[in-house]
């Protein structure tokens, strides 16, 4: 990883919650996520995309946002993602409080696929710092928690 490129050069899947936060975050933080899409650090997902998808408020809206998630190298849903996510269940089930395992759906994809394409998550969203470790990708904040 080269610590001058944006997030340390990692290659990252970009959460829901990136594209979302992102008109709102501080202008140096717009640009490292920039720099990161423009140095093909930036991953999709199909995840992703269907939940940014489901959350547009028109037509116009849906077009240009699945433009900009196809402008993305999308990582697909395979059978190994879903046998991933399903081991990071049963190890969150036999660890921790009774309830450890119910997290979000998507979120749980969201992490096994990057850790699958050997990724790391990009998001702003603290369910990832549970499950990323438990499937050995890393969770990065892709601004500081609580600033946005």
């Amino acid at each position: 990883m080269n610590a001058e490129e944006p997030f340390g050069g990692r290659i990252l899947v970009a959460d829901s919650t990136v594209w979302a936060k992102l008109p709102k975050a501080p202008a140096e933080v717009q640009e490292s996520v920039q720099r990161a899409i423009k140095a093909g650090q930036i991953r999709g997902s199909t995840i992703v995309t269907m939940e940014l998808l489901r959350g547009t408020s028109d037509r116009e809206a849906f077009e240009r946002r699945r433009a900009q998630m196809d402008s993305l190298l999308v990582l697909p849903v395979t059978r190994t993602v879903c046998e991933r996510a399903i081991g990071c269940l049963v190890e969150l089930a036999t660890t921790g409080s009774p309830g450890n395992h119910r997290v979000d759906l998507g979120d749980l994809l969201i992490t096994a696929t990057a850790a699958d394409s050997g990724c790391d998550v990009l998001h702003y969203d603290g369910d990832f710092d549970k499950l990323a470790p438990a499937m050995d990708c890393e969770s990065v904040w892709f601004a500081r928690r609580g600033s946005i």
